[in-house]
């Protein structure tokens, strides 16, 4: 993305994306509706050793909530990235009295 030089950068504080709605975490902290977490399901490969001749394939799932929001606009195409404060494996995810993370 550095390779071209002209871009503008517009910052959101909620973003639709193919009828999805995207907040931030500072917006939706003040609403009654939350819809700032997202979740990456990724494949990867394990090796044991540099030897290993029987990787394994594994799934691992990311939880997160959205911190910022930008659109990169080239002229000729956009990006859309989301900053996220990931949920790690070794933290205790607290839910409310309605079972809601």
């Amino acid at each position: 993305m550095s390779y071209m030089q002209i871009f503008n950068v517009v910052t959101w504080t909620a973003y639709d994306i193919t009828n999805f709605s995207f907040y931030i975490k500072l917006k939706d902290d003040c609403s009654t509706r939350q819809n700032n977490g997202v979740i990456v399901k990724v494949e990867s490969m394990y090796f044991s050793s540099s030897k290993d001749k029987n990787p394994i394939l594994e799934s691992i799932t990311y939880f997160g909530v959205i911190k910022e929001t930008w659109e990169i606009d080239y002229v000729l195409f956009n990006v859309s990235l989301f900053k996220c404060k990931w949920i790690g494996d070794n933290i205790d995810v607290q839910t409310d009295e309605l079972g809601f993370t």
